[in-house]
């Protein structure tokens, strides 16, 4: 019977019967509808065709249903409160006020002001959406986006697999840290080969990210540096620079601030700083969700805004 009288269910049907139910007469109905009370009429004798059976009776001035009348009004609301619960969940979708965003950045980003900067704010304005961040090397989480294993990725400005498209964000300067007790870090200004003497925390020098980290030391004036101790992961180096085993060197984007980096020290140059990009990984032929744009505009807005002074005024 349902494929055959299924031309004469619809939800705005339900709809009409459950507002009759509600407000207890068809005039009344056709009132809140904004139909015309044939036109409600109709629709409910649509419905008891569909079901073979009178759903509503009217007696004493009053509309009654009938006992098969009670069940599909029962189900009616639990169809209507599920289609407003799905309307609701496309609607907070497409206005990306929910739903799962997975994200990779880079491990230059494993620190507490990215968390701070960008994290914690968009999070504060999408707390509904579920934020997956996972943290590696750039060329490697730049094959994930291509893989679709990841929406985006946020990363170092290196050569890029096939597959995904970049956007450049914002510069980095290359800094070097030191525990406040560390010698060098009371000096009002330290020069490179000091630094170079004191020995290095850096990255294992067979992994992916050496070439890039080689070539900014060299451009900070480091061209022979003692390396101290190699660890893989930024935020073991930040530890071990924090216990006095060497000198670090790490990435100040454009939208931190020196105190951002504390308790670790930046030393002061005699030479200019030397600085690298940073940006935006997506997957090229793609369209991407509307929760993947929303992010990518936050990053450009943070990037844009510049430092906390500057981004009360900056920020959507």
């Amino acid at each position: 019977m349902l494929l055959r009288s299924s031309a004469e269910l619809s939800a705005f049907r339900l709809l009409v019967l459950a507002t009759v139910v509600e407000q207890q007469g068809f005039s009344a109905a056709a009132g809140q509808l904004e139909l015309s009370q044939p036109s409600v009429s109709f629709h409910i004798r649509a419905l008891e065709r569909a079901f073979g059976t009178k759903l509503v009776i009217y007696q004493n001035r009053r509309v009654e249903l009938t006992a098969e009348g009670e069940v599909v009004y029962a189900s009616a609301k639990s169809i209507l409160r599920e289609l407003d619960e799905l309307d609701d969940a496309v609607h907070k979708l497409l206005t990306a006020q929910a739903g799962s965003l997975r994200m990779g950045a880079s491990i230059n980003f494993e620190q507490a002001y990215f968390f701070a900067r960008v994290i914690g704010p968009f999070r504060e304005r999408h707390p509904a959406v579920r934020l997956s961040i996972q943290y590696g090397h750039s060329y490697q989480l730049a094959e994930l986006v291509a893989q679709r294993d990841i929406d985006l990725a946020y990363v170092l400005d290196i050569h890029l697999p096939a597959g995904v498209q970049y956007e450049p964000l914002h510069q980095a300067d290359f800094v070097f840290l030191a525990a406040p007790e560390h010698p060098l870090a009371c000096q009002q200004a330290v020069d490179p080969d000091e630094i170079a003497a004191a020995g290095l925390i850096t990255a294992p020098q067979e992994s992916a990210e050496w070439a890039a980290y080689a070539g900014l030391l060299r451009r900070s004036g480091l061209s022979q540096p003692r390396i101290a101790i190699e660890i893989d992961g930024i935020q073991a180096r930040v530890l071990a620079a924090r216990a006095g085993m060497g000198i670090l060197g790490a990435f100040l984007p454009s939208y931190t601030l020196e105190s951002d980096l504390q308790p670790l020290t930046v030393l002061r140059l005699t030479s200019s700083r030397a600085s690298a990009g940073f940006g935006i990984v997506t997957a090229s032929g793609r369209e991407p969700s509307v929760l993947t744009a929303r992010f990518v505009e936050w990053l450009r807005a943070v990037a844009a805004a510049g430092p906390p002074s500057h981004q009360a005024a900056g920020l959507p």
